[in-house]
């Protein structure tokens, strides 16, 4: 705002010389006419009021002035006002609209998302029910390869402990030989029948170490049958001097299983408990005239030392005898 000009007032007023040589007159001349003092008074009236009269002027034009300049003022603050806020009003609705641009654009991958992601839940429910079918055919198949294995080698014995070389090249006119031998002659009314034997496929062991088992395969059942049944009776078999185990042929995954019960048939035969191992790895015995059968060799051992309080029974350390060959398991 402008800072108005003030005007300067002039006045006509009387001097106090004046006013006191008007006294004075007055004074020495007592005999002044009553004219010549009202025209003084009227003069010093119509003065007064000519002042008083230009100042209301000033005062009034001085304020018109003012006003409007504040008008004007006010009329620049409200077009530079309106001009700010139509800038900004013009920067919100850009910047709006970006936001509903980027709010669309998001609502759209959202919504593809969604549905790829609905999408994949089918699809991934569709592969775990094959998954389950898968897996329940991959069992049941190993479990058929796995009886249809052990059935080829139902005829099958496995001879541990014989020294390497000691069939002479023969390994088949060396067992037939051998049954009778260490089973005794006489058990034996007409010559053991073998398609085959050899020893197992393991690389041939250096001097003093263990020697690999021979796997024969009898052309009779019974045959087989009837040499485990003499080798549980005659027990501790010797040949040459030497030691050697008679077992059934087991495929690789049921000597594992059987394999693994072998702490605990160990301790039942310690404390003179007669059991059975029925295919593929089942421990049966009978502990005060109840039959108890087992496939879980930590479930039969914590039931013997819940029951059986022989000192020769030893707990159960999960540990499998293995043959220095790969997937030939000491069964005992």
């Amino acid at each position: 705002m402008k800072k108005g000009t003030s005007r300067k007032y002039t006045q006509k007023l009387l001097s106090p010389s004046s006013i006191a040589e008007g006294g004075h007159i007055m004074a020495e001349d007592k005999h002044v006419s009553p004219t010549v003092v009202e025209s003084l008074m009227s003069e010093m009236k119509r003065e007064l009021q000519s002042c008083r009269e230009a100042m209301a002027a000033d005062i009034k034009a001085q304020l018109e002035n003012m006003h409007r300049e504040l008008k004007n003022d006010i009329t620049s603050l409200r077009a530079e006002t309106k001009a700010e806020v139509g800038a900004l009003r013009e920067d919100i609705l850009h910047k709006m609209d970006s936001l509903r641009n980027a709010h669309a654009q998001t609502a759209k991958e959202q919504k593809e998302m969604g549905g790829a992601l609905s999408d994949v839940t089918d699809r991934l429910v569709i592969l775990e029910k094959n998954h389950d079918m898968l897996t329940k055919d991959h069992k049941k198949l190993q479990e058929k390869c796995t009886d249809l294995e052990n059935r080829s080698r139902r005829q099958n014995l496995r001879v541990v402990g014989i020294a390497e070389g000691i069939e002479a090249g023969n390994p088949s006119r060396f067992v037939a030989e051998f049954f009778p031998d260490v089973l005794g002659a006489g058990s034996f009314d007409t010559p053991l029948l073998i398609d085959r034997a050899h020893r197992s496929l393991a690389p041939k062991p250096r001097d003093g170490e263990r020697p690999r088992a021979l796997i024969v395969r009898l052309h009779y059942y019974a045959d087989k049958e009837k040499i485990l049944k003499l080798s549980r009776e005659k027990g501790r078999l010797i040949y040459k001097g030497s030691p050697v185990h008679i077992f059934p042929d087991m495929s690789p995954e049921v000597g594992k299983q059987r394999a693994a019960f072998n702490q605990v048939k160990a301790g039942l035969r310690q404390a003179k408990i007669p059991y059975s191992m029925y295919y593929p790895a089942k421990l049966t015995f009978t502990l005060d005239n109840i039959r108890h059968s087992f496939t879980n060799p930590q479930d039969a051992d914590t039931f013997i030392r819940a029951n059986i309080t022989h000192p020769a029974y030893k707990p159960f350390h999960y540990f499998i005898i293995i043959e220095a060959e790969p997937f030939n398991f000491l069964l005992i």
